[in-house]
């Protein structure tokens, strides 16, 4: 890595400058636009300056103003100070009358810099060349699109869910999804190209719809088998309850896993879940959906069970057999095989039914974008995410005409605060300014990158100082 000298710092190609907070980055921006003047001889609204804030521009555009009469200055009066590059002005071109011309031009013409945040210049841009970027004319721009972001959540929200049989709609994994989740979802979505979505809608299933009739049948066959247990359980509980805790005062069960309060706990359990009669009670909502496959001898394995609210599985006979201390003492009942069936109907149809959860926030998040863009086209409206993605779509690999307009308008760039860039932002500036006639300079402070500000992207960072 190279020190930088403002003073013999390359006027061609692309350069990166790393330099950490107080530094001295506007001194070294101010430094080159006057450089860019003097030695490139161009046009104050022939150099590009960009940053990310409102207020930093204003600074930039006072600290470049004041340079330049500093230059100017220098050359007329001469300089003895400390400052390195009006020392190495004044020097150099003391006595240049057509240097000290250009420095007067560019102070008189100053008011038509072109310093801009991101996204003023994507605007301007995209509006002034509005044929060669296929946008709109007259677009309005929204200083917050939440309206339209939460009209397209309701909407699919609607189409996919009031819709759904009640049984299925009723399920907490299902009823984690709202339209406000949703809208947490769609504001993780990037406009970056390259942004991929793990994993692919492809996947975990072709459409929702499909997949909502096939699980639809077996929620009604496990429904079933639940209404059919709650009432042999409403019948018969007292029964066999008391079968249970007869065999363990009989010793059945090993005391190391049984202890005196375990099945009193399960009983109490099976009495509120009964009682209440709501099937998905007993289901808690998974955090993390894995990739859940159905095996082919419909045998769910340990790893996979989902968990529950309440210990069911204790009123099983494999669970019994499992904790058994002398099996044949242990309780016998229709029940408990019965209880077994639905603990493994209900395990592999809750795996049906994340994945079905999985799926329809991939399908959502595939047609979003889509909807997001016919619903702003629709009102003539643009926000701040779409100004880059138009101008990235417009500029291309830079050989379209909008990167010809860009690049005929400006010969150099100055990009201020380069560490709060993403791969999409990158990608505008190094297509445009490819050049070998063009100038890009990248400022910025990499420490800052990691922290993500803005939308900051460490490695689009990493490739601009490798490329």
């Amino acid at each position: 890595m190279n020190k930088f000298d403002i003073t013999s710092a390359p006027l061609k190609g692309e350069t990166v400058i790393e330099a950490s907070a107080g530094t001295g980055k506007t001194y070294a921006i101010a430094g080159l636009f006057l450089r860019l003047i003097v030695e490139g001889n161009l046009k104050v609204n022939q150099i590009l300056v960009v940053t990310f804030t409102v207020a930093a521009t204003d600074e930039l555009r006072d600290r470049i103003r004041r340079r330049l009469r500093e230059g100017l200055n220098a050359l007329i009066d001469g300089y003895q100070g400390s400052d390195a590059v009006l020392a190495w002005l004044a020097g150099k071109y003391k006595n240049n009358i057509t240097i000290r011309n250009r420095l007067k031009e560019a102070i008189i013409c100053f008011d038509e810099a072109a310093i801009f945040t991101i996204h003023g210049f994507c605007q301007k841009l995209l509006s002034e060349n509005a044929f060669e970027s296929s946008t709109l004319f007259d677009t309005e721009l929204l200083l917050d699109d939440s309206d339209i972001l939460i009209e397209v959540c309701r909407d699919y929200y609607r189409r996919h869910f009031i819709t759904m049989c009640p049984l299925l709609f009723s399920n907490p994994q299902i009823k984690q999804i709202t339209p406000d989740s949703l809208l947490k979802l769609i504001k993780c979505l990037s406009i970056d190209p390259d942004f991929t979505i793990i994993p692919k809608i492809t996947d975990i299933c072709d459409n929702p719809n499909d997949s909502q009739t096939a699980i639809k049948s077996a929620v009604e066959e496990l429904e079933t088998l639940f209404s059919s247990i709650r009432q042999m359980w409403i019948n018969q509980g007292k029964e066999i309850s008391n079968i249970i805790l007869k065999a363990q005062d009989n010793k059945a069960f090993n005391g190391t896993y049984i202890k005196k309060t375990t099945y009193i706990n399960a009983i109490a359990e099976m009495d509120t879940y009964v009682k209440n009669g709501n099937l998905w009670d007993i289901v808690k909502p998974s955090k993390i959906v894995k990739d859940y496959r159905v095996k082919k001898d419909d045998k769910v394995k340990k790893d996979d069970k989902i968990e529950k609210t309440i210990s069911i599985e204790k009123l099983t006979n494999s669970f019994m057999q499992e904790k058994a201390k002398d099996s044949s003492k242990l309780p016998a009942h229709q029940i408990f095989q019965d209880i077994e069936d639905f603990i493994n109907l209900l395990d592999k149809t809750q795996h049906r039914i994340n994945k079905f959860c999985l799926c329809l926030k991939l399908y959502f998040l595939k047609s979003a974008k889509d909807s997001m863009k016919k619903s702003k086209m629709a009102k003539n409206v643009r926000a701040f995410d779409d100004l880059l993605a138009a101008m990235h779509n417009a500029v291309g690999d830079g050989s379209t005409a909008m990167a010809r307009a860009v690049r005929n308008r400006f010969s150099a760039a100055l990009i201020d605060e380069f560490q709060d860039t993403d791969p999409l932002q990158y990608s505008i500036f190094t297509n445009i300014f490819k050049s070998d006639n063009t100038l890009l300079y990248l400022i910025g402070d990499p420490k800052q990158a990691i922290y993500g500000f803005r939308g900051a992207d460490i490695y689009a960072y990493l490739k601009a100082k490798k490329s």
